[in-house]
C-alpha cells in the first residue's frame, strides 16, 4: 500500500469530485466546499455520498467481494473531517488528506485501517464504491456502488 500526499492526492480527489459527486447542490456548496476552521484545520462537516450522482445501495459484502476481484490497484480516501466531532480514540491512522493506493490482496489488512466513510476507485474512473457510517440495521452498514457520469449517460 502507498500512501499519497499533496499534489497527487488532491488531484485523485478531484477527479472524483468532477466524476462522481454534484458539487453543484446545496449541500455541497454548504458542508463541503466551505470548509470551517476547527483546532485541527480547516475541514468539512458533510459527507460526500449525501452528494454522490447516480448511486445505488449495495451490501459491504459485495463491496469487498469486488475489491477483491480487481485485477490492479484501486484508490480509497475518506471525508475531511475534524477530531473535534469525532470520538473514537486513534481514529485516524493517516493523514486527513490522503489517498491510499492499495491492492486488492491487500483488502483485509488495510479495511482494518480505515475510517468508517471511504471512497473506493480506480483508475478508469468509470466506478466508485462507498462504506458509509449509517447502518441499515444492526451490523448491516450502507455500502453504496455508483456509476461514472460519462459511463451512464453516454
Amino acid at each position: 500500500m502507498d500512501i499519497l500526499s499533496g499534489e497527487e492526492a488532491s488531484s485523485l480527489r478531484q477527479f472524483f469530485l468532477c466524476t462522481f459527486v454534484d458539487t453543484s447542490c446545496d449541500y455541497f456548496q454548504d458542508r463541503i466546499a466551505h470548509m470551517r476552521q476547527f483546532s485541527d484545520g480547516l475541514r468539512y462537516t458533510g459527507y460526500l455520498w449525501d452528494c454522490m450522482l447516480d448511486r445505488e445501495p449495495v451490501s459491504c459484502h459485495y463491496l469487498i467481494s469486488q475489491l477483491q476481484a480487481l485485477t490492479g490497484p484501486f484508490y480509497v480516501f475518506w471525508d475531511i473531517h475534524s477530531c473535534d466531532r469525532i470520538f473514537i480514540p486513534n481514529y485516524w491512522k493517516y493523514p486527513i488528506d490522503a489517498v491510499l493506493r492499495a491492492a486488492p490482496d491487500e483488502i483485509p489488512d488495510t479495511l482494518q485501517t480505515l475510517p468508517e466513510d471511504c471512497y473506493f476507485f480506480d483508475d478508469s474512473l468509470s466506478w466508485a464504491m462507498v462504506t458509509t457510517h449509517e447502518e441499515l440495521k444492526p451490523g448491516k452498514r450502507l455500502c453504496y456502488l455508483a456509476a461514472a457520469r460519462n459511463v451512464l449517460r453516454s
